[in-house]
């Protein structure tokens, strides 16, 4: 380089450079001859032309140097290299026979990327040394703007194939699109989806038709599928069979099997009938290929010696086509194929027989067959217990239904699916069978239609068997709870219960069902149905559900029926006291009142109750008297007290210093406004 004071140079291995020849119109081209030398400089002497001899070509630049386009051998019958002149390389031509004569004096060879270029087509040719040296120098953008223009498809061949050569599968691509190779290009873009950048290469090789190249570059990569997919693909069966057993054993069943077909198409049914044995489909692919064939005698005797339960079903079938039902049903035999035979039985209208298989063999489909023939053929009762042995309750109900088989009907229904537990329901509903119906609508689902249905029960026997019915329509209401139905059934069921005069049921069902307390207690108050304890306890289950009105309503109704105690339970739990101690008064129940004002240290408790007790025998009973003093002073009545310690003084035969003390207590306690200590509440008291 003169500009530069640069001198380039390239190391050839093991390579001596023994010419070299620029191109006249190229200046940046130039291709060299160069000799191998193992033993030392004397080999590059020799006048032998072999293999060891190749042409280097080059394109120099004062940018990229010296850069390699190519190495190639000289052609085997050629001596060396004397010129070159793009797109040529010009070779002197050998004399391989040794006779000298009639022989070209030299002979020529397209570089390159110039393999399918045409004569005389200069700009091509100067697109393709554009496109070469761009290459040469590693620049493939500028390379592929060369070219771009070229419409020449065998020009983009090789371009492509040298795209193989250097793995660039980004220039195959607009090489195959440009050869109007959609397919191909198609193929290159699906396999650049794989983890493998040499699949994608692999595909461009296989749609230019090199295939040894696509070969090695999925050896190289491992992609022993692939390999062997284009093994197959060519037709090398030895080979795809070796790379499945040895690489690819997930594949090896589809190769061997693909490979019994190609056999069979070739006429070759030994090799076939094992390799079909060998990919596992020998049973329906041997009978086949014997068959077509046409060759019985051995398909009947290989079946005979494989002992393979589908390949007697299948001869079987054939020979049941064909009308050969006692062969047939030999070879059903075999297979223990039950249906099979009682197929055949019922073909040969041996009917007893196939009844006696279907009993020995307990198979569901057999007796479903054979009750289709005897439904067939009238005999109804044994077609529907055939049916019931076959689990096919719908035919069983079908025939049930239109023979009036009802007692049948009922334990086919019970076995059977929820709609046709629905439609025998509904049947038995229409003939007024109501207790059959409501069983099934609550079996299948129908808990509505059930309470329904059970009403309707009640009501034809008028209330007899009613507790029956009560708890039939109970569990109803039970698995009915979460339903939106709920509600209307209760209500239902209600009106029901006071047609029937079910009152106290029809109470207990609004408290404890539907919590209509309210409705229960006028329900008891219209009929004047006395109110136990425990409906009492069903009335107000919860008392923070229950509002304060109606446990005053509750209270006021047992306080009118007599029930003074749980009266004033209930007027306690609703807060008002007063009322509860006027109940307990009203029975006269003194040791409850007694207790009761004890615990609920209200004044006007207090004097309301020793108003009570002053009716009682006080004078009689001390402890009484000392208890009405006592609530008069709690309650801080000392007009009261007074009057009715003037009562006692009057009436009284205590000494006249005990009523003194008595009184001077009294004025004492009102005196300075003292009260007795805290009493416990009890529990007892408001039970």
């Amino acid at each position: 380089d003169i500009d530069h004071d640069l001198i380039d140079s390239f190391q050839f291995d093991n390579y001596f450079p023994v010419s070299h020849f620029w191109d006249p119109d190229e200046p940046t081209l130039i291709s060299c001859e160069a000799k191998h030398f193992a033993n030392g400089f004397e080999d590059v002497l020799t006048e032998t032309n072999d293999s060891s001899t190749v042409v280097y070509t080059f394109f120099v630049t004062k940018e990229f140097r010296i850069c390699e386009q190519d190495m190639r051998p000289i052609p085997n019958d050629c001596d060396n290299l004397i010129g070159l002149d793009a797109p040529f390389h010009y070779f002197k031509c050998a004399d391989v026979n040794g006779s000298g004569k009639n022989l070209p004096i030299c002979t020529r060879e397209l570089l390159k990327d110039f393999v399918t270029f045409e004569k005389d087509d200069s700009e091509t040719r100067s697109a393709l040394m554009k496109f070469s040296r761009f290459k040469a120098m590693g620049d493939m953008e500028e390379a592929l703007q060369a070219i771009v223009s070229i419409r020449n498809p065998g020009v983009w061949e090789n371009l492509a194939q040298s795209c193989v050569q250097a793995r660039s599968t980004e220039v195959a691509e607009i090489c195959l699109a440009n050869m109007g190779y959609a397919r191909g290009s198609s193929s290159v873009r699906l396999a650049k989806l794989e983890p493998e950048p040499e699949v994608a290469v692999a595909a461009v090789a296989t749609q230019l038709g090199v295939l040894d190249e696509a070969a090695t570059l999925y050896k190289s990569c491992k992609r022993y599928d692939l390999l062997n997919k284009l093994y197959l693909s060519q037709g090398k069966w030895e080979d795809a069979l070796e790379v499945a057993r040895n690489h690819d054993r997930i594949h090896l069943k589809t190769t061997q099997y693909q490979y019994a077909k190609h056999c069979a198409d070739v006429g070759d049914i030994d090799r076939a009938i094992v390799y079909f044995e060998k990919a596992g489909v020998a049973a329906s692919a041997v009978p086949k290929l014997l068959f077509e064939a046409n060759q019985m005698e051995r398909l009947e005797e290989y079946v005979d010696q494989s002992g393979n339960a589908a390949l007697f079903k299948w001869l079987a079938a054939y020979y049941e086509s064909i009308g050969y039902f006692d062969q047939a049903a030999d070879y059903y035999g075999r297979a223990e194929d039950k249906l099979s035979l009682v197929r055949v039985a019922c073909h040969m209208d041996n009917i007893e027989h196939a009844a006696e298989l279907v009993s020995t063999s307990g198979c569901a489909a057999s007796a479903h067959f054979l009750a289709r023939q005897l439904e067939g053929m009238g005999v109804i009762r044994e077609a529907i217990e055939y049916y019931r042995q076959s689990g096919t309750f719908g035919h069983a109900i079908r025939l049930s239904k239109a023979y009036g088989l009802d007692a049948e009907l009922m334990s086919f229904a019970l076995r059977s699916r929820a709609s046709l537990m629905r439609d025998c329901a509904r049947y038995f509903e229409e003939k007024k069978e109501y207790e059959k119906a409501a069983t099934l609508y609550k079996k299948c689902g129908c808990f509505r239609k059930s309470i329904d249905v059970s009403l309707c029960i009640s009501r034809e026997e008028n209330g007899a068997n009613a507790a029956q019915i009560f708890d039939l329509v109970d569990s109803a209401l039970d698995t009915l709870k979460k339903d939106s139905d709920y509600e209307e059934c209760i209500q239902n069921y209600v009106d029901f219960l006071i047609d029937m005069d079910q009152i106290n049921k029809a109470v207990q069902v609004l408290c404890i069902r539907s919590k209509q307390i309210e409705r229960a207690i006028d329900l008891c108050a219209k009929h004047k149905i006395t109110i136990s304890e425990a409906m009492v306890e069903d009335m107000s289950p919860d008392y923070g559900d229950v509002s304060k009105h109606i446990v005053v309503k509750l209270a006021k109704i047992l306080r009118k029926q007599g029930q003074y105690q749980l009266a004033c339970k209930k007027f306690t739990q609703a807060g008002d006291r007063l009322s509860a101690l006027k109940c307990l008064v009203k029975g006269g129940l003194t040791s409850n009142i007694i207790k009761y004002a004890t615990v609920s240290r209200n004044r006007e408790i207090y004097i309301l109750s020793a108003n009570y007790l002053q009716h009682l025998d006080w004078r009689g009973d001390e402890s009484i008297r000392k208890t009405i003093i006592r609530f008069y002073k709690k309650a801080n009545s000392a007009d009261q007290l007074a009057a009715f310690m003037e009562a006692c003084n009057e009436e009284s035969s205590a000494s006249e210093d005990d009523y003194i003390a008595d009184e001077s207590v009294s004025a004492s306690i009102f005196d300075s406004g003292e009260v007795d200590e805290d009493i416990v509440y009890d529990d007892s008291i408001s039970s």
